[in-house]
């Protein structure tokens, strides 16, 4: 969940097609894990020399324990577990290993209608707290083998299990954390599937591809995607969207299954873009601000609108878990919830918050990660049905936050 860029002056496109202003066009980024993940790793550097002096006072707790794959987990420090909030904010939990971060729950919380978990992006030496957030405060607070770079989904919240990797391998860590986070597979990066029984691994860049269980930590046989698959886009139940090899043949975005291999997608325009998937459901966005939602297990346009022409290259959307809302946000639209049939809007963001994380805590409730004062970010839900936005969080650290939630991963 990639966040917009603040400096930029937001073109605000409104349900009804009207825009609040022009402004050229940001070109996408395509490039791989590994070249983004070297700009971001550089910045991770310079904020690793302005905290050096304080992890040197605290490298005696860097204590670690080896898993079956000859990497290092970090050893369980004391957890922070916080009953349901009765007064306006609970004190902060505090990182006292790798960033200088802290977590501090409001009252608000009590409105969560789910589980958050969130991570600081980590530095160039890697590793990360992770906090679970539920109704009841905070859950644990815990150090793990997180590395930086942009991936699609560096967290994926799948029943009680957290999923994540570290470009060798792929971890799981019950949100509970009543052990070390264990290593399950080799792994790069992973994708969901939109289904709580099955995560992809995505091994040596883009090479193979695996299923995981998160239940049970199985893995599946190993897919070599290599001559057939460029890279992966995003995941479904029933297998990948991809950018294929051959395009001339399959298009820009092709579906893969373990069963069938390679076909193409029937969108209308060639040209559009994955913007999200999940279960059986596909969202594309063309050049033209068409949106075309395909349920890929029927092969059939389940839903199309369109919005003001123009270049939405920096817009970003997320299917809520039962697949009957989309949410919409970016620096080039207004933030909104529609359905995904016709577009209609379902609720409207404030229109001046800076949105840097989006996410699903069940079909009738969202999750924001917005930008607030000295630096610090607030963790806001929205109650759909009731119209109402409370704060359950505040984010205090240097750098940006990583963020899922137990309805959907975005």
């Amino acid at each position: 969940m990639n966040g917009r860029d603040a400096g930029e002056e937001p073109r605000r496109v409104h349900a009804d097609g009207s825009a609040d202003g022009e402004g050229p066009a940001a070109e996408r980024p395509r490039d791989s894990i590994d070249r983004r993940t070297a700009t971001l790793t550089a910045a991770g550097m310079l904020a690793a020399g302005l905290l050096g002096g304080w992890m040197i006072g605290a490298a005696g707790d860097n204590t670690t324990i080896p898993d079956q794959f000859g990497s290092t987990v970090p050893s369980p420090v004391a957890t922070s577990i916080v009953a349901s909030p009765t007064t306006s904010t609970s004190p902060p939990s505090v990182s006292t290993r790798f960033p200088l971060t802290s977590l501090e729950v409001l009252s608000g919380a009590s409105e969560l209608a789910g589980v958050v978990v969130v991570a600081p992006h980590p530095g160039a030496t890697g590793g990360s707290p992770l906090w679970i957030l539920s109704g009841e405060g905070l859950v644990r607070r815990y150090e793990v083998p997180l590395w930086p770079g942009d991936y699609p989904n560096p967290l994926i919240l799948s029943g009680d299990q957290v999923a994540f990797a570290d470009l060798e391998n792929a971890y799981l860590a019950d949100i509970g954390l009543d052990g070390a986070p264990r290593a399950v597979s080799e792994g790069s990066f992973l994708l969901p599937s939109g289904t709580s029984d099955l995560i992809w691994i995505v091994g040596d860049g883009a090479a193979w591809v695996a299923q995981l269980d998160p239940s049970t930590g199985a893995v599946g046989e190993r897919f070599d995607v290599s001559a057939v698959i460029s890279w992966p886009e995003g995941g479904l139940e029933s297998g990948l969207l991809v950018r294929p090899v051959d395009e001339a043949t399959f298009g820009q975005v092709a579906h893969w299954a373990p069963d069938a291999g390679l076909r193409p997608v029937e969108v209308d325009d060639p040209q559009s873009r994955l913007l999200t998937a999940a279960g059986t459901l596909a969202v594309f966005l063309s050049p033209g601000n068409t949106f075309q939602v395909l349920d890929m297990a029927r092969s059939a346009t389940v839903g199309q609108f369109s919005m003001q022409p123009g270049e939405f290259v920096n817009v970003e959307g997320c299917l809520s878990p039962d697949g009957s809302s989309i949410a919409l946000f970016g620096s080039e639209i207004l933030d909104v919830v529609v359905g995904p049939a016709s577009g209609d809007v379902i609720h409207e963001l404030e229109p001046d918050e800076q949105i840097d994380a989006i996410g699903w805590v069940s079909s009738d409730q969202l999750v924001i990660q917005t930008a607030a004062e000295e630096g610090r970010r607030l963790l806001r839900v929205i109650d759909l049905p009731g119209g109402t936005v409370t704060d359950i969080a505040s984010l205090s650290g240097l750098g940006s936050w990583w963020m899922t939630a137990s309805g959907s991963n975005c």
